[in-house]
């Protein structure tokens, strides 16, 4: 995933997983104080893919009962 506007939502999985392998070489990459800016950006983007996966889920979910 490249770097992106912040206010640009995750798609799909593929770009989820994407942002997710990017947020984790960051984290291990050593310090992060000039990363600290796309780290929160990436998390930011994933709490909300990750919420908006669980709404539908729990949506589907409701419809089936």
């Amino acid at each position: 995933m490249t770097s992106s506007n912040l206010f640009t939502a995750i798609p799909s999985e593929a770009e989820y997983q994407a942002a997710v392998e990017e947020f984790d070489a960051l984290w291990n990459s050593g310090p992060r104080s000039d990363r600290e800016a796309r780290m929160d950006e990436l998390i930011l983007l994933i709490e909300a893919f990750e919420q908006r996966q669980m709404h539908v889920t729990s949506l589907v979910l409701a419809c089936q009962a």
